[in-house]
């Protein structure tokens, strides 16, 4: 009985870490486009968000938005009502 709570807990971890990557791809924009976060990883297997959060930078007091992913380190730049992410 155990086992199988466990393999339902980490199918719903894994559907739960799916749609925050979804939501997140959705909400990040490279440009005039979308940078898409859901693209199959091939090497290091899905792509999991670690932590959601914030720097901000003591000298000029910018907010930055950090999303550590399994695989990458996003930095973000604060766009009005959402972030940018940018090359």
């Amino acid at each position: 009985a155990e086992y199988i709570l466990e393999e339902v807990n980490e199918t719903i971890r894994d559907q739960e870490s799916r749609a925050r990557v979804s939501e997140v791809s959705n909400q990040l924009r490279m440009g005039k486009g979308r940078l898409d976060l859901t693209l199959p990883n091939h090497r290091l297997g899905p792509r999991k968000l670690l932590k959601k959060g914030a720097l901000t930078k003591a000298k000029w007091r910018r907010k930055l938005g950090v999303l550590p992913w399994s695989d990458i380190l996003l930095l973000l730049n604060e766009n009005g009502g959402g972030w940018l992410h940018r090359v």
